[in-house]
């Protein structure tokens, strides 16, 4: 039997590896920087305050009430109130 410890194996190099993965984090540096710049760009899109919820009342009392037309099963227009309650 031959033994590992006695037999010697050329170097490993690993410069390829390191290169790649360089490259890779050279790559998605600059977009996930992009994306998280966006997101915090657009986070200010989606807050809203008080301000915010009373000019919308007021756009909406401004207008009439347009009811919005459903389409419902005749079984489920013909439920009385305590068969709706039941389910």
């Amino acid at each position: 039997m031959h033994s590992l410890a006695s037999r010697s194996f050329p170097p490993v190099s690993t410069a390829p590896l390191e290169q790649s993965s360089c490259k890779r984090i050279a790559c998605t540096t600059p977009v996930a920087v992009l994306t998280l710049a966006l997101l915090c760009l657009n986070t200010s899109c989606l807050a809203f305050g008080f301000e915010d919820v009373g000019l919308r009342a007021k756009r909406l009392a401004e207008t009439s009430y347009k009811k919005e037309a459903t389409k419902l099963p005749k079984e489920l227009e013909q439920l009385d109130y305590d068969q709706y309650r039941d389910i």
